[in-house]
């Protein structure tokens, strides 16, 4: 029987077993997948994760991860620098690949204070987005309200998705859209290769062109894993598909041009 856990304790957790670990030399290579949130890169990361040969991908730049890192070891000033290299000693897998996700948003804050995560010198760079937006904007207020970012923690809370409101989910995708440009506008180029959330969710060929990029060999018949499951259920589908008629998205609107009009 599975145990569920608070995002809090599942943090507390993680570190308390990085703490125990034996540090790893150097990494030889430095990987950062960048995402929009509610993306799929969780399942992203940890299915390459799985492999044993891809580092630990997490958020490490998640201020909640550092918040657990400090409150652990005792930490009263934190140290991005130190806590960085704590994570990568802790989490390069031994082949010498060190993983980092980081969404865009959490890219800013940090660059807003002085911090650019991509000083790190990543020598791969891949960016997770999704297609439908709407989706993904729902999914985004969803977690907020629930702090429940994936399927193995506990809610904090339940929320009944007929009861948010339009406006709510719209401003979450104007949230989302600002994102997106910025990534656009500084970080596009530096990036090697882009995934979307609906493909990787049909097949692993995105996870093995990752590896192999990475220079990973893995055989044929290696079956990726991960303990996280798709959150939407048919609530949220319906929900989705009665914004998207708010919004005039779901086909027919019934104007015609006046040629075409019964007479």
């Amino acid at each position: 029987m599975v145990v569920m856990q608070t995002f809090e304790q599942s943090l507390t957790e993680l570190f308390t077993e990085l703490q125990q670990l034996p540090d790893s030399p150097a990494p030889r290579m430095k990987v950062a997948i960048i995402s929009m949130p509610r993306s799929g890169s969780k399942f992203f990361c940890d299915s390459l994760t799985s492999t044993g040969q891809f580092g630990r991908a997490r958020e490490w730049a998640n201020t909640f991860y550092l918040q657990a890192y400090a409150k652990l070891l005792g930490v009263e000033r934190m140290e991005m620098d130190r806590y960085l290299q704590f994570v990568m000693k802790k989490t390069s897998s031994a082949n010498g690949l060190f993983t980092m996700n980081f969404h865009v948003e959490q890219y800013i804050w940090w660059k807003q204070r002085g911090v650019d995560l991509l000083k790190l010198r990543f020598d791969r760079i891949y960016f997770i987005r999704r297609k439908d937006r709407i989706a993904q904007a729902l999914s985004l207020v969803k977690a907020k309200y629930t702090n429940q970012w994936s399927s193995n923690v506990t809610p904090s809370r339940i929320v009944d998705v007929e009861q948010i409101k339009n406006s709510v989910i719209l401003h979450a995708l104007h949230a989302l859209s600002l994102e997106e440009e910025y990534f656009k506008d500084n970080l596009a180029l530096q990036v090697r290769r882009n995934y979307y959330y609906e493909d990787f969710l049909q097949g692993d060929e995105c996870f093995r062109e990752v590896l192999a990029d990475c220079g990973v060999t893995l055989e044929d018949d290696f079956v990726f894993t991960c303990d996280r499951e798709i959150q939407r259920n048919d609530r949220d589908v319906a929900r989705i598909a009665e914004l998207k008629s708010y919004l005039g998205c779901d086909g027919d609107d019934g104007w015609r041009p006046a040629s075409q009009q019964a007479g």
